[in-house]
């Protein structure tokens, strides 16, 4: 269905509900001024005390509910978004070195991670670089993706919960790391997956750490299926880096269910959506499935399997989104992903065997890169989903690519809004102004990324993507960050 309808708004009752499982951050003040805590003097040095700040965006979708909006962003509104300029730049320093991470922003800093393995700290206000460190590669032979590789997933920025000391916490090719966000000095590395799997073939880290309940969570994924690996997910000690619990999506001695998607938490269950089964074998098991598992140990309570081919390799490469509906006049927490096969599911977070709430058919079935990969945003004030996804129709007529502000308690459309290519990544929220930033992958053509007035889905803005991307638009401080993944690995600062 299409249109401008809204449908109810949340309960006071309910916000308050809301408010204890979701960071709601207060809006800051100074509007179209970089609020950031940096100098702007080249190598300007960190302040003894770190702190991370309302309007930064310091983990993957801003926050371990994956909710991707942002409700302090000052400055940046409807009627001056069309004209932000350029900031400042960053490129990879090495040709050929892909940013296929996106950018973390806290304290004065933007943290970013490459494919060389390198995470880099700039400085949020002039881009500047304050450190680096180069962390683990796997090697071209230990896989099937042909290519050595490092840094894909985003990178987490939390207080260590011992000694309150700001940290990033990254994914090399096989290990996580934690590591001091003033000098990048290392505190603590753990390896990711069996301990006898280090020189194993198969083995890669793709997912970004979720920092929820003193643990960090790390899903256990395969070098581009080549071969499988045994999936699933670890959790480390966040102090320590020991590690505190494992979950398997098969049992031992059988490979699949890879988890590509980071983990959402409320900082007491995690939901972790998994990739395709074994085609060789004669059960799914927790593949093409949503998980519930309890914190700290990881123990498997609840789930709920998407009937699909053993053969069909439709992965959730989307990561779950905790979000609220009112489901007969009762507010309730709800989780939702979208699998390759173009479906977004919504379940009760607390009763995933009970089967999808609702289900939309959001994108096509469709093969790389036209897929649904992108996770959903939420805006918990107004009430609203957002959902961007791959080929599509409207209206009978096909699209390259879409979002669609959704009804969170039956998955009706408020709007849709066509795009010329396919988005990957998701959109992000800027809640202060009601604006949707959503990134696009262009085969042919130039790849933009696009801001929408979330009220009614209208396009208001665009602006030129370095390239193609898997850099999610992120809204921070005053600007606008987004990016281009190869040739090298770009970002932009829009301001």
């Amino acid at each position: 269905m299409s249109g401008h309808w809204r449908g109810p708004m949340v309960s006071v009752g309910a916000v308050t509900m809301l408010a204890a499982a979701l960071v709601a951050l207060p809006v800051a003040a100074s509007p179209r001024t970089p609020t950031v805590s940096l100098s702007a003097s080249q190598g300007a040095r960190q302040p003894a005390a770190l702190t991370i700040q309302p309007y930064d965006w310091p983990t993957y979708l801003r926050n371990q509910q994956h909710s991707s909006g942002n409700f302090s962003v000052p400055g940046i509104t409807l009627g001056n978004v069309s004209k932000l300029r350029t900031l400042w730049s960053w490129s990879a320093p090495v040709s050929g070195d892909n940013l296929l991470a996106s950018p973390t922003i806290a304290a004065g800093m933007v943290f970013l991670g490459t494919t060389s393995g390198r995470i880099y700290a700039l400085n949020e206000l002039t881009g500047s670089a304050i450190w680096s460190k180069q962390l683990d590669v796997v090697p071209a032979k230990l896989g099937g993706c042909n290519q050595s590789t490092g840094i894909s997933g985003t990178a987490s920025v939390a207080p260590d919960p011992r000694t309150g000391l700001l940290t990033v916490y990254v994914a090399g090719g096989r290990f996580l790391y934690a590591l001091d966000a003033a000098t990048g000095a290392q505190r603590w590395r753990a390896l990711v997956g069996p301990a006898n799997s280090l020189n194993t073939v198969g083995y890669r880290n793709w997912a970004s750490p979720t920092v929820a309940g003193g643990v960090v969570l790390m899903g256990l994924s395969s070098n581009c299926d080549a071969p499988l690996i045994r999936g699933g997910v670890q959790a480390f000690n966040q102090a320590t880096g020991a590690t505190t619990g494992s979950y398997f999506t098969v049992p031992a001695g059988k490979v699949g269910g890879s988890v590509w998607s980071s983990v959402a938490s409320d900082g007491k269950s995690a939901w972790v959506t998994t990739g395709n089964p074994d085609p060789r074998g004669t059960h799914v098991y927790d593949s093409y499935s949503i998980v519930r598992l309890v914190l700290p140990g990881l123990v498997k309570v609840d789930k709920s399997t998407v009937t699909l081919p053993i053969t069909a390799d439709k992965d959730f490469g989307s990561s779950p989104t905790l979000f609220a509906a009112i489901l007969r006049g009762t507010t309730t927490l709800m989780v939702g992903a979208c699998n390759k096969n173009g479906v977004y599911y919504a379940w009760r977070s607390g009763n995933l065997a009970a089967g999808p709430v609702w289900h939309d058919q959001v994108g096509n079935t469709s093969n790389e890169p036209d897929m649904c990969l992108t996770s959903g945003a939420w805006d918990f004030p107004r009430n609203e989903l957002y959902i961007a996804a791959n080929s599509t129709t409207i209206n009978g007529k096909k699209v390259a690519g879409s979002v669609r502000q959704v009804d969170p308690a039956t998955g009706a459309y408020h709007w849709q809004t066509a795009l010329p290519c396919v988005p990957l990544v998701s959109p992000s929220l800027n809640g202060s102004s009601n604006l949707l930033a959503v990134s696009t992958w262009c085969t042919s053509g130039t790849s933009r990324t696009y801001v929408l007035n979330a009220a009614n889905g209208a396009i208001v803005a665009s602006y030129v993507q370095p390239s193609e991307t898997f850099v999610q638009p992120v809204w921070s401080a005053s600007a606008l960050f987004i990016g281009g993944s190869f040739g090298p690995g770009k970002l932009v600062v829009l301001f």
